[in-house]
């Protein structure tokens, strides 16, 4: 009887193989353990890393770990007394409770972060362009399996049938096929103009570095066809955490290239990875100021997009020529002239004291605002208001991470200071404004169309 694996073609089953030892060889649970003496299982761990997102329900921690909701229960018990998480009533629902990280269980989550980011030594060994190669590898197979549709691609020589992802630029795999072979094991034949499904696709993001911490990145995404006006400064949230990277808007950074804008998605360095103040405002502002150095790259009319926490880097960032000397972020090289806060954390103190997404805010500033007071004068987008650039914020009154008041409170002070800023109510939630296939998505692209000038 044949074996499992012949009915798969050889060199597959191999990386199969090769791809499940590497990450067997480098298991981090014992590090884990070691560290947070929470047992050699990870059950608990990703407990901790999902409340970094804000406070759950039980029925929300079951089903984002995949246990039923007896097990979540155990997990939980014996997170809160080892004091890393409570809970607390529910603001809706007498009847149920939320489970919440504690500060022990915000330095714990951090700290477990920390050592599951770590690459492994064999990876810090490769060359940067064979680490690049093995990036949009595995970032192509992660984007594959999301979705379950089918595309034939074929180089002319080979077919494969590849899942890609809806409404996203396919990537060339022939042409990736040929990098990681290397000239010597590359096809000698010619491919047919036309036989790529991605021949008329946007090219491939291009990675650029503005500092050498390894969080210090963005990815250009460039059309294939005709540009619009200015460019797209992109800044992704997650409560300014290591639990969300600049590739939760690969997908919105994809679209946009895909109808013509130029898109900049920025990586900074969060908390736990060497981030707080000032170094995630400074690399927000680097990231942004580093355009000036990109040929080809229109830097007339830049608008910088950004989803909850990115939403308060966003609006700070357009704020910058009102920052002191010496602040962090002064004496900006790039303007920006729009900026499209998706479900924004637009009111720094008003997250701190009331100690949204469990505190971020005063995790991020070392303090709440009685005791830095004059950092939040330099953080606080509320703080900023009037700026020079137009503000559009984009929010739905059922978000129950970022509350719908930080856009009310903001575009209320901003328009009493004379600014241009308005409020654009999403039948949405926190998540899907910031989602290219939602019913809600073309309110954004009216908004930048408006503020690109490329309507």
């Amino acid at each position: 009887m044949a074996s499992p694996s012949s009915a798969y073609p050889e060199a597959a089953v191999g990386a199969w193989s090769a791809m499940r030892a590497f990450v067997a060889a480098h298991d981090r649970r014992r590090e884990l353990q070691e560290a947070l003496g929470l047992g050699r299982g990870l059950g608990r761990v990703k407990v901790l890393v999902l409340l970094t997102d804000g406070p759950m329900t039980l029925r929300d921690i079951a089903e984002a770990t995949g246990v039923d909701a007896p097990y979540a229960t155990v997990v939980v018990d014996k997170l809160v007394s080892r004091g890393l998480v409570e809970r607390t009533a529910h603001p809706e629902d007498n009847r149920r409770k939320l489970v919440k990280l504690t500060a022990s269980g915000r330095d714990a989550a951090a700290l477990a972060g920390q050592i599951l980011a770590e690459p492994p030594a064999a990876l810090l060994a490769l060359a940067p362009g064979d680490l690049a190669l093995l990036e949009d590898v595995l970032t192509w197979l992660a984007a594959a399996t999301a979705n379950a549709q089918l595309l034939t691609v074929t180089d002319g020589l080979t077919r494969i049938h590849a899942p890609v992802l809806a409404d996203r630029p396919v990537r060339d795999i022939s042409r990736l096929n040929d990098e990681l072979k290397g000239p010597a094991g590359r096809h000698a034949h010619t491919r047919e103009e036309g036989s790529m499904v991605t021949s008329m696709s946007e090219p491939s993001p291009r990675r650029h570095r503005y500092g050498s911490d390894p969080s210090q990145f963005a990815d250009l995404h460039l059309p294939a066809r005709r540009r619009r006006p200015g460019t797209v400064a992109l800044l992704h949230g997650g409560w300014w955490g290591p639990r969300f990277g600049a590739g939760n808007l690969d997908a919105v950074a994809a679209d946009l290239a895909g109808r013509g804008w130029v898109a900049w998605n920025i990586e900074y360095r969060r908390l736990g990875l060497g981030g707080g103040y000032p170094a995630t405002l400074q690399d927000a502002a680097a990231a942004i100021d580093h355009l000036a150095t990109l040929a080809g790259v229109d830097t007339k009319r830049v608008v910088a997009v950004g989803h909850s926490a990115g939403g308060h880097l966003a609006a700070w960032a357009a704020g910058r020529t009102k920052l002191p000397a010496g602040a962090p972020g002064a004496e900006p090289v790039i303007q920006i002239a729009g900026v499209i806060s998706l479900a924004g954390v637009l009111d720094l103190g008003a997250a701190a004291r009331e100690k949204i997404g469990n505190g971020a805010a005063i995790e991020l500033m070392g303090g709440d605002p009685d005791e830095l007071p004059e950092r939040y004068a330099v953080a606080d987008p509320l703080s900023q208001v009037p700026i020079p650039a137009a503000v559009r914020c984009v929010h739905a009154q059922a978000d129950d991470r970022v509350p719908f008041a930080q856009s009310v409170t903001y575009v209320a002070a901003a328009r009493a200071a004379g600014q241009d800023a308005r409020l654009l109510e999403a039948d949405a939630d926190h998540f899907s404004v910031a989602d290219t296939s939602a019913p809600t998505w073309p309110v954004v692209i009216n908004a930048l169309e408006e503020l690109s000038g490329a309507a």
